[in-house]
């Protein structure tokens, strides 16, 4: 149950998501599948697990904030005339 719960929620979450962030559930999907067998069969993560989901969540991260992101000359003029139509 707990399985296709999930993947109603995934798959409805992708369609209101933007690529990027689309991308960014997938990998985060795994991470949280080991959390909630951690917490509903205590089963504990063995060493390489951490380090993958310490990846996912650092990848995740940099994500949210922007790092790394290059802006596009589309992106730009995009932002110039949002800015000149607000003015």
């Amino acid at each position: 149950f707990h399985t296709t719960f999930m993947y109603v929620l995934l798959y409805g979450a992708y369609q209101k998501a933007v690529t990027g962030s689309i991308a960014v559930l997938g990998l985060v999907y795994p991470l949280v599948a080991t959390i909630v067998d951690f917490i509903a069969y205590g089963k504990l993560m063995n060493l390489q697990q951490i380090f993958g989901g310490a990846l996912i969540l650092l990848a995740a991260s940099m994500y949210a904030t922007g790092f790394g992101a290059r802006k596009t000359a589309k992106t730009v003029r995009t932002v110039d005339v949002a800015e000149k139509q607000e003015s």
